[in-house]
């Protein structure tokens, strides 16, 4: 009997035994599913609250427009103040967001730079022409750089894209590029004299001074579209405060050699100087084009930024940054500059501004112990402040 109920005991307390595993799974799989539950919800909260930073960006940019102030954007204007550049906590109840609004014509637009201005990056000789290669139609390769014969050689095969890029994560997937040289400085980069460091002497990682999307008002200073220097003719040129014998000399070297591709060399053509090139720069244009893609701001950019222009040395690039507390209103304020002369305007005129229209806003969402970080893209037109795009952002701290 004894043995019985010693057996009887041993089944039951090896019966419960299997319960209270049961029990413990069962509770573990709810923490799990409760958990997860949770984390779903901050994660829906904490984008809500991103979004509500890019809907504070929209309001606060449409101020701007309603200013009238677009053809000049500055470090000190409201919108670059907005969010104390990510350092201001904006709450919403029991979340919050951090937000930066930056001048996309700040950056180095990667879609328009030219083969000059991306050798003053911190790139490899092999990761300049292969970027150039994967924006560009033609099909054969550059010497270090790869179309679809290099593309489709990979173990998982593609084609070049051949066109502009869509974004910068998209860089990955150009021969010589990796994660780590885009969003990390590049430690294997021999660099010319020409580059400036930022402020702890650090090389910048790619990501840090690029932008895909970037473009500017194409007017004078007094919002009067400019002239095509192309089409109009001497006496409208001359209305516009351009002397008689320069706007004839333009035309005739127009009529001789060919229309203009560059302004700069409309500032070469004879009898030009550093008191008339003002009219020209700020009255002419090469086409009839009322908004310009890729130039770089001169009142919002870095010394680094400016740096990576041809014709811009970096003295002259600090003296640039050293005038954005008083705002440049017309390219022709620039000849004020110490060290900026007529000649550098000739390299320089074509690749700067002094505003923009397309700003990238950078939204940290928080809820609970998640963030959700994205970017929006944001393009001013005749409508307003409107949304072109919003990205996912591949870290939680930008």
């Amino acid at each position: 009997m004894r043995r019985e109920r010693g057996a009887v005991l041993l089944v039951a307390l090896a019966v419960l035994s299997a319960l209270v595993g049961t029990m413990a799974v069962i509770a573990s799989n709810q923490r799990v599913a409760i958990k997860a539950q949770i984390n779903r919800g901050q994660e829906v909260r904490a984008r809500l609250a991103a979004e509500a930073g890019i809907q504070r960006a929209l309001a606060e940019l449409q101020l701007y427009v309603d200013a009238g102030q677009v053809s000049t954007a500055t470090l000190a204007d409201d919108w670059a103040i907005l969010g104390t550049e990510g350092g201001e906590k904006f709450v919403l109840q029991a979340n919050s967001y951090r937000m930066q609004i930056v001048d996309g014509s700040s950056l180095i637009n990667i879609n328009t730079a030219s083969q000059e201005q991306l050798e003053r990056m911190p790139l490899t000789s092999e990761q300049i022409d292969s970027l150039l290669d994967w924006r560009s139609a033609e099909l054969e390769a550059r010497p270090e750089g790869a179309k679809d014969e290099y593309y489709n050689s990979l173990e998982v095969p593609y084609n070049a894209k051949l066109r502009r890029f869509d974004s910068l994560d998209e860089l990955i997937l150009v021969k010589g590029f990796t994660a780590r040289a885009v969003f990390e400085p590049q430690e294997d980069v021999e660099f010319g004299s020409f580059l400036v460091t930022g402020p702890n002497g650090e090389i910048p990682a790619i990501a840090d001074v690029s932008v895909i999307d970037s473009r500017s008002s194409n007017v004078g200073a007094d919002g009067q579209a400019k002239l095509n220097v192309n089409t109009a003719s001497a006496q409208q040129m001359v209305q516009r405060g351009i002397p008689n014998n320069i706007a004839t000399a333009i035309v005739q070297r127009r009529n001789t050699q060919g229309t203009f591709t560059q302004l700069g060399d409309v500032l070469r053509v004879q009898g030009v100087n550093a008191q008339n090139a003002a009219a020209i720069v700020d009255n002419l244009w090469i086409s009839g084009a009322t908004t310009v893609e890729g130039r770089i701001n001169v009142n919002t950019a870095s010394e680094l930024v400016l740096s990576t222009l041809p014709g811009m040395e970096p003295d002259v690039a600090a003296a640039i940054v050293g005038r954005q507390n008083t705002a440049v209103q017309s390219l022709s304020e620039l000849l004020s500059i110490p060290g900026f002369g007529l000649e550098v305007l000739q390299q320089t005129v074509d690749r700067l501004t002094t505003g923009t229209q397309v700003f990238l806003v950078r939204v940290i969402g928080v809820a609970g112990d998640t963030q959700v970080a994205l970017q929006a893209t944001l393009v001013i037109d005749a409508e307003g402040p409107n949304v072109l795009k919003i990205e996912r952002m591949p870290f939680e701290n930008m």
